[in-house]
């Protein structure tokens, strides 16, 4: 399904205004992460440099293994690459274009990283078993090639070369950056027992579909437009999956310049525009709970322009009501996780921050009230990460029965991993190269 025709001269009036938001809102990330810098350099933050006060230094496993390099994932993955029953870690990385693996020893610690070529500017990954061989593969999407990249997994903790599918062509006037494919998720759209692709696509502002073939191999993309009464604006960067309207079937959830927009999927993976949600500036993550405890999924979105984020609680009809702008803790919120950390039933989240208290990035625990609101003490709830943060995972590592963090930073590529206590609170930091 190809997009209708746009009216006369809409491209050109597309790419003037592409071209301001990405000078304007894109640079605002790295702005927010500058300033973050310069705290660090005037010394305004105590603890910037090292620890928290009365925290050792987080120590940097392997480092004499690798080089890490300047990175900008947009997610993180916590995928069990070996089939060992202990999730390991797969981070993008976008200054180098390629994916970055380390496999998790038993213990919650994790050995030397691997790394895979895949297409240009790597912003997000998702994972499935894409050939039904019973092993997790991995998928990437290309900010800069406008592709995906598959990489299809042996089971022993390695991947297979990755394969190219294509997305989109170069953006016009954009240099480095193509039409499409910046984030995407794995999900069966059309109820035949093979996993699809989906992808939100930056500058195009649009949706693109690669049915699965079964054999780890896709069709060409099919595309459905955001854009128009709708429309999240340009440069859709966050993308999520859920059943909306409590049909059946997965729908999605985008959010680009300044809004979220539902897109309602009619069962054979055909996806139309539907209602939108205005959020703050700038979306940069959305995550799917239920956080009232009805039964029906809500949402949270973060706004890298806001120091918020964003709930909202759906109706179970495909639309969605306003609730909670919640404090996210520090500023320049990117992205969050929901899980219950404290095991007390209820959903929290963990928004990662850009710059914090700290002077660097951290990620702050919001803790559910189950009734659709969150409530945080940045003094109490804020854990450092590195420079610039941009992606969670809250998953057991270390198989423990509780959960932990890994937080995706960005210069240099890394994560930090902190060990849960069960009880909501989190040990110190422990950075891994990537």
């Amino acid at each position: 399904m190809s997009n209708p025709s746009a009216p006369a001269g809409a491209p050109s009036r597309r790419r003037a205004a592409l071209r301001w938001y990405w000078r304007r809102h894109r640079a605002r990330r790295w702005l927010t992460a500058a300033a973050a810098g310069a705290l660090l350099a005037l010394g305004v933050c105590q603890g910037v440099a090292a620890a928290a006060p009365g925290l050792p230094t987080p120590p940097v496993p392997g480092g004499g293994a690798l080089t890490p390099v300047i990175g900008v994932p947009g997610n993180m993955n916590a995928p069990d690459l070996d089939d060992d029953g202990h999730p390991d870690l797969a981070v993008p990385d976008f200054g180098s274009d390629q994916l970055s693996v380390r496999i998790n020893r038993g213990d919650g610690t994790f050995g030397p990283v691997h790394r895979y070529q895949v297409g240009s500017k790597p912003s997000f990954i998702a994972r499935g078993d894409f050939n039904d061989d019973g092993n997790l593969d991995l998928a990437t999407s290309n900010a800069g090639s406008g592709d995906i990249s598959v990489l299809l997994g042996n089971g022993d903790g390695t991947l297979r070369p990755a394969r190219a599918y294509s997305i989109s062509g170069p953006s016009a006037g954009l240099a480095g950056i193509s039409t499409g494919s910046f984030s995407l998720e794995a999900v069966d759209v059309d109820d035949d027992g093979v996993l699809d692709i989906v992808t939100s696509n930056s500058i195009s502002n649009d949706l693109s579909v690669l049915h699965g073939r079964g054999d780890g191999t896709f069709a060409a993309a099919r595309t459905f437009p955001i854009a128009g009464a709708h429309s999240v604006g340009v440069i859709p960067f966050a993308l999520s999956l859920g059943d909306w309207n409590e049909d059946g079937h997965p729908d999605v959830v985008v959010g680009g310049a300044e809004s979220v927009t539902i897109m309602l999927n009619d069962g054979r993976g055909n996806f139309r525009a539907t209602s939108s949600n205005r959020v703050g500036l700038d979306i940069a993550c959305t995550k799917v709970g239920d956080f009232n405890g009805d039964g029906v999924p809500d949402l949270a979105a973060t706004g890298t322009g806001t120091l918020n984020t964003q709930i909202l609680l759906g109706n179970g009809d495909g639309s969605f009501r306003t609730g909670q702008n919640a404090f996210s803790g520090g500023i320049g919120p990117q992205c969050l996780s929901v899980a219950d950390v404290n095991r007390d039933g209820d959903e929290d989240l963990t928004v990662v921050n850009t710059a914090s208290q700290h002077g660097h990035g951290d990620v702050v625990v919001l803790r559910g009230d189950g009734h659709g609101r969150f409530t945080t003490n940045p003094l109490t709830s804020s854990y450092p990460a590195q420079f610039a943060p941009w992606a969670s995972e809250a998953v057991d590592f270390d198989g423990d029965g509780t959960l932990d963090l890994a937080v995706a930073n960005s210069a240099p590529a890394s994560v930090s991993v902190l060990r849960g206590n069960g009880d909501g609170t989190f040990q110190p930091q422990v950075v891994y190269g990537m």
